[in-house]
């Protein structure tokens, strides 16, 4: 789009989070158990994005797939990891 829509964005970002608390920062039991279940998580989310661009997409590479994926994996570690040491710090 010449001019993105904010609200999907929005949306998916704070459901992402909502995912990022549920399922590796409450269950975590170390912050290096939150690194590795927040790139697992990361791994699989972004992965399913890119995999789909990939496969349906005319003008979707593989390079593409393959550098968001590893962004995914790494931004989804590292906040699930600060999310853990934030929620253990104030608890």
């Amino acid at each position: 789009l010449e001019k993105p829509l904010l609200l999907p964005a929005a949306v998916f970002y704070c459901l992402y989070v909502i995912g990022c608390v549920v399922f590796v920062v409450l269950p975590a039991l170390s912050w290096q158990r939150a690194a590795k279940l927040g790139a697992l998580l990361g791994l699989v989310a972004y992965g399913t994005y890119d995999l789909t661009n990939w496969a349906t997409l005319r003008d979707w590479s593989v390079q593409v797939s393959l550098m968001d994926w590893a962004w995914g994996t790494v931004a989804t570690a590292v906040a699930c990891t600060v999310g853990y040491l934030m929620a253990k710090r104030f608890a």
